[in-house]
Order: structure tokens, then sequence, then C-alpha cells
């Protein structure tokens, strides 16, 4: 049985989801609700939204032929910054 929950999007905000939700065919509600189980779903699996974007941005995985421990290995990150 679905659950009701009442929420107030005011400004901005409001715009952007009833844009969207157009842009989509869907309807605010739905549109709210799929946010909702992205942010929670990022929050479970521990990727978070910034993992997210960067994986939207085509930056996770880009880097091909890289040591498998580029990472953690402190040796690569002694001239971080330095130049």
């Amino acid at each position: 049985m679905p659950k009701k929950a009442a929420i107030t999007v005011d400004g901005d905000l409001g715009r952007r989801v009833s844009e969207r939700a157009r842009a989509e065919g869907t309807t605010e509600a739905q549109l709210i609700a799929k946010a909702v189980e992205a942010y929670l779903a990022a929050r479970q699996d521990g990727t978070g939204e910034p993992y997210q974007r960067m994986e939207q941005a085509g930056l996770i995985g880009c880097v091909e032929d890289a040591p498998a421990d580029l990472s953690t290995n402190p040796e690569y990150l002694e001239d971080l910054g330095r130049g």
C-alpha cells in the first residue's frame, strides 16, 4: 500500500520539478518519488552524490592502463599539486 507524504516545494525548486516532470511525461509526485528512491539507494550502497555525478560525467573508470593501486599508493601522490 502506498504511503502518502506531503511536501512543500517553493520557488525555483518547484519550477524545476514542474518543468522536469513535464519533460519526462510524468507527474510531479512520481518525479519526486523517483528522486527520493535514487537518493536513498545512493546512501545505501555508499556511492553518494559525488560518486554519481562523477559517474554521470564519465569520469569513473575513464583512465586506461593505469596501475591497479593508483588511488591507494602514496608514491603516485608525492608530486601532486607541485609544479
